[in-house]
C-alpha cells in the first residue's frame, strides 16, 4: 500500500512540475482527413460540471510582445499571428511596435493583421505585424475619459467610444465639453452616436441638435430643435469614426 501511495504522489509531483498543459482526458490524434483539429465534445458529456472548461493564461497586453522569430524559423504559420486569441488582465494601452498601439481592458482579444501574411493566402505582403491590431471579443467595456474601441464598424472602418461628463446651467443649449482632449476630437470624422444620460433626473437621450468636434461643443436637443437641459451634471458618451 504505501509502494503504491509513493508512486501516485511521485506522477503528480512529476505532472505538476513538469507540464504545461492538463488536459481532462487521453489525447488522441484520430481526426487525420478531417474538419477538425481538435474535437473534446465527447468528453464529459454525462457530467454538467466535468470536462466543460478551457482555461487560458493571463495576459497583460499592455506589456506583450510578439516573438517574430517563431514566424521567421517557421514554427508557427506565416500569417504574422493573425486571429490568435488572449485573455487581457488588465486596463491600459498595448506597446508601441505591437501592432497598432490600442486601449484595453479585462476581457478576450483576437489579434487581428490580415494584411501581414502571403498575398496567396489573402494578405498584402508585408510579412510583420505593424498593420495588425488586438480586438475585444464580445462587449465592450466603456472606460471613463477614455478612448476605446467598440465592436462595431461601417464598411469595415471600426467605431470609437469616448465616455465624459458635463455641467448644464439650465440657461444655454450649448455644451463645451472640455473633457474631450483636442487630439481625440480633431480625429473624429463622422459622429455615429450620441448618448446625454443622467440616472437622477430620469434623463435618457441619443440625440443632439448638432456637435462641433473641432470646438467640442454641442447644442442639447433633438436634430430638428435645440433643447436647454435642466441644471445639473450629465454623462456623455460619443461614437464615431475617425
Amino acid at each position: 500500500m504505501y509502494n503504491k501511495v509513493l508512486i501516485i504522489l511521485t506522477v503528480l509531483f512529476s505532472v505538476n512540475s513538469k507540464a504545461q498543459l492538463l488536459s481532462f482526458s487521453e489525447v488522441k490524434e484520430s481526426l487525420k482527413d478531417s474538419n477538425y483539429f481538435l474535437d473534446a465534445s465527447l468528453f464529459g458529456k454525462k457530467v454538467n460540471n466535468y470536462g466543460k472548461l478551457i482555461g487560458f493564461p493571463r495576459t497583460d497586453l499592455t506589456n506583450f510582445t510578439f516573438d517574430l522569430s517563431l514566424v521567421e524559423r517557421s514554427i508557427v504559420n506565416g500569417y504574422y499571428f493573425d486571429g490568435v486569441l488572449a485573455f487581457n488582465s488588465v486596463i491600459g494601452t498595448t506597446l508601441t511596435g505591437q501592432g497598432e498601439q490600442v486601449k484595453v481592458t479585462p476581457g478576450f482579444y483576437y489579434f487581428s493583421n490580415p494584411k501581414g501574411g502571403k498575398k496567396e493566402d489573402g494578405g498584402d505582403g508585408i510579412f510583420n505585424i505593424n498593420a495588425g491590431r488586438w480586438r475585444k471579443l464580445g462587449g465592450q467595456e466603456i472606460v471613463n475619459h477614455s478612448e476605446m474601441e467598440t465592436n462595431l464598424s461601417i464598411d469595415g472602418n471600426p467605431i470609437y467610444s469616448f465616455k465624459g461628463s458635463f455641467t448644464a446651467d439650465g440657461s444655454t443649449t450649448q455644451i463645451t465639453l472640455s473633457d474631450l482632449p483636442a487630439d481625440t476630437a480633431s480625429a473624429i470624422t463622422s459622429l455615429y452616436r450620441v448618448t446625454i444620460y443622467n440616472k437622477d433626473k430620469k434623463m435618457f437621450t441619443n440625440t443632439v441638435y448638432s456637435f462641433d468636434a473641432t470646438n467640442r461643443k454641442i447644442i442639447t436637443g433633438a436634430p430638428n430643435v435645440s433643447v436647454v437641459y435642466e441644471a445639473g451634471n450629465y454623462n456623455y458618451i460619443l461614437e464615431y469614426l475617425k
